[in-house]
């Protein structure tokens, strides 16, 4: 992970700016600056053959531990990048029919 962190971010990395919300939503939600009430229902997937999905796990609980309303689905056997592949991949089409019906869930509620 330091490789893609050195990409964007100062050659100075501090325990400090990794867990800071502007860096990682997870920390939002742990900062306690988290606005309760106003998010709006969240679906976060991750790719099982990613080393980032057990921060979106990780994301998914807070959110939930926050009062969210949270659906977390791990897609199993695929990489990061897999939600491109629809053309090859049942993970991925399922994964745009999920983000298709969350968005039109969330937008019928209102959010913006």
């Amino acid at each position: 992970m330091s490789w893609f962190y050195g990409l964007y971010l100062p050659a100075q990395l501090t325990s400090e700016l990794l867990k800071s919300p502007s860096l990682s939503p997870l920390y939002s939600v742990k900062s306690g600056d988290f606005p309760a009430g106003l998010h709006p229902p969240t679906l976060v997937c991750v790719a099982e053959v990613d080393v980032l999905w057990s921060e979106g796990k990780a994301y998914a609980e807070a959110l939930a531990h926050a009062g969210v309303e949270v659906r977390f689905k791990k897609f199993d056997g695929v990489p990061h990048n897999f939600s491109r592949q629809t053309d090859l991949l049942a993970q991925a089409r399922e994964y745009a029919d999920l983000s298709i019906l969350s968005l039109t869930k969330a937008l019928s509620k209102g959010y913006r």
